[in-house]
């Protein structure tokens, strides 16, 4: 796989609080002998990662069912009409498409003119004609249906619905209704679960939505589009924190389309990402993929009686997928890594595997061309890219790639870019005033305005950082972390709202004082959750990612990421 290399700072991603000490920018305007202005980072690598492999375990399926075997619900994305699934996943900014059957045949998809989508759902053959549909979701919630005839790419649209910002999860489900089309599942925030029928009709794809529960909040993944009991009829997984794995078999019902929850499974939560890839072995039952936290594919294949036999290892280096196209969990979008500044003031940048783990630091800047006098913010993506935002104050006026965003930015001590905190898939920022009251400033979706500025609250003053990147609580809205001075930590849930952008603080943690550098790396683990990175006074890095659910998100027991960071002066 070939090093990218994308465009400006702007269209980096993710979002990290940075403490500005008050008089570091200058507020007068420049005079001849002002410092020179530093140059902001002007390219994000990808990194170098090696082709992931991958094959059914003892797969001989190569079209219908072999004999005697019952042939299930086709599965949802055949490109090459095999009769298998066919695998789409992205790596930094391209998406490829594999052959379960054969792991030599990987092919780079073209999906439109950009790639930057939040999720990409792969949605079955819903107008009958052997080529199936991709849905894609921007990350201001536009959710586009494209039909996919061949492995060259796929570029037309045939609808387009705006909107779907209400929803924090959409599945491809299969047939639910029993009319042999493909229908679609929605989830949200509040954890109620929506249907949208399928009508054949590429260009009105689905009938209005149709409230089938609510509870559905309690699950970290959603696994859709699967017939896992063989009667052609879609059925769902569900998946707990705690790695509960449990079936909703299909009824045909579109008013009541699942039976009751029944438990198949546990010690799932070994796994960051699950996906469904209908009957891949030919023996008449759907099958899954599951990937652990090493990057390693499991193959678990389905067995009568709707449940799963003993898992098998189906193939490595899955590590660098940042996403699979149907994958059970949210997708996360944002940040993917941290910068750090050197005690020579040279910028360095770390880009995220979705193995806990960063690849190698790159130099992100001239030698020590990032002075004292300029002081950084690396936000959660103000843009579609999912690389973050590398933001920065000089002279008072707060800059961000090449847009200047305005003046009068010296007077705050803290900016934070957590992601989207208004509901409508836009970066926002927050901004503290030295006497302690936040702001936040509405972000225009493509870095170069940010709009007035709201009044959170007063009080903020007493905590030494602020922080956050994304979703912590795993409802797919972005959070807040902030640390007192003692060292105790808090989260404040994101709401979508505006006006009252954080339900009230919950306490996460004590000890947090002994770190001397803390940063919001976004998704660091696979599993569309938030992580934070902290280094200690011997230079020691440490990663704590999110657990839990909801009011009862909390902080994983810390990872030991290496030694040597107190050659940084500061992490974003």
């Amino acid at each position: 796989m070939n090093i990218v290399r994308h465009k400006r700072l702007g269209r980096i991603a993710a979002c990290t609080a940075i403490a500005l000490t008050a008089g570091m920018a200058l507020a007068g305007p420049a005079s001849a002998d002002a410092p020179v202005a530093p140059k902001a980072p002007s390219e994000n690598v990808q990194p170098a990662a090696p082709q992931p492999t991958g094959v059914i375990p003892g797969g001989t399926r190569t079209g219908l069912a072999t004999a005697g075997v019952k042939d299930v619900a086709p599965p949802l994305f055949d490109v090459n009409h095999d009769g298998t699934h066919d695998l789409l996943y992205r790596s930094g900014t391209k998406h490829y498409l594999k052959d379960f059957q054969d792991d030599d045949a990987e092919f780079s998809l073209q999906i439109g003119e950009d790639s930057a989508y939040k999720d990409v759902i792969p949605a079955g053959d819903m107008d009958g004609n052997a080529n199936p549909e991709l849905l894609t979701l921007s990350v201001t919630g536009e959710l586009s249906l494209h039909e996919v005839s061949s492995t060259d790419g796929v570029w037309s649209s045939n609808w387009r619905g705006r909107g779907w910002t209400i929803y924090n999860k959409v599945v491809g489900a299969g047939d639910l209704t029993g009319d042999g089309r493909p229908d679609l599942l929605a989830r949200k925030h509040n954890g109620e679960l929506y249907l949208y029928a399928a009508t054949g009709n590429l260009y009105a794809p689905y009938r209005a939505a149709v409230k089938i529960g609510a509870g559905w909040g309690a699950y970290d993944q959603l696994v859709g589009g699967s017939d896992v009991t063989g009667d052609g009829i879609g059925d769902l997984l569900a998946r707990t924190p705690s790695g509960n794995l449990y079936r909703y078999t299909g009824t045909g019902n579109a008013s009541a389309p699942f039976r009751a929850a029944a438990k198949i499974g546990y010690g799932y939560q070994v796994y960051n990402q699950m996906l469904a890839v209908g009957d891949a072995n030919g023996d008449g039952f759907a099958d899954y993929l599951a990937r652990d936290l090493s990057g390693t594919n499991w193959f678990y294949p389905g067995k009568s009686g709707g449940t799963v036999a003993g898992r098998l290892k189906s193939g490595t280096n899955w590590q660098h997928t940042d996403l699979f196209a149907g994958q059970g969990g949210i997708a996360d979008h944002g940040k993917a890594g941290i910068a750090a500044r050197s005690t020579g003031n040279t910028l360095f940048r770390y880009v995220s595997k979705a193995d806990g783990k960063f690849y190698s630091r790159y130099k992100w800047s001239d030698d020590g061309g990032w002075p004292d006098f300029a002081p950084i913010t690396f936000a959660s993506s103000l843009t579609d890219n999912p690389f973050g935002s590398f933001m920065y104050v000089y002279q008072g006026r707060l800059y961000h790639g090449e847009s200047d965003l305005g003046a009068g930015w010296g007077g705050f001590n803290a900016l934070v870019g957590v992601g989207d905190l208004t509901g409508d898939g836009k970066g926002d920022l927050l901004a503290r005033t030295s006497g302690g009251t936040l702001y936040l400033y509405h972000g225009n979706g493509a870095g170069t305005a940010l709009g007035s500025k709201t009044g959170i609250g007063a009080g903020w003053g007493a905590y030494n950082k602020l922080l956050g990147a994304g979703d912590f609580t795993g409802d797919g809205r972005a959070d807040l972390i902030a640390r007192t001075s003692g060292g105790t930590l808090y989260l404040y849930p994101g709401t979508g709202v505006a006006k009252a952008p954080f339900k009230t603080r919950v306490k996460i943690g004590t000890g947090f004082g002994i770190y001397n550098k803390m940063a919001a790396a976004g998704d660091m683990t696979g599993d569309g959750r938030a992580d934070l990175v902290g280094t200690d006074s011997a230079g020691n890095l440490w990663r704590y990612s999110a657990t839990g659910l909801g009011g009862s998100a909390t902080l994983s027991k810390r990872v030991s990421l290496g030694n040597g960071w107190g050659i940084y002066k500061n992490l974003y």
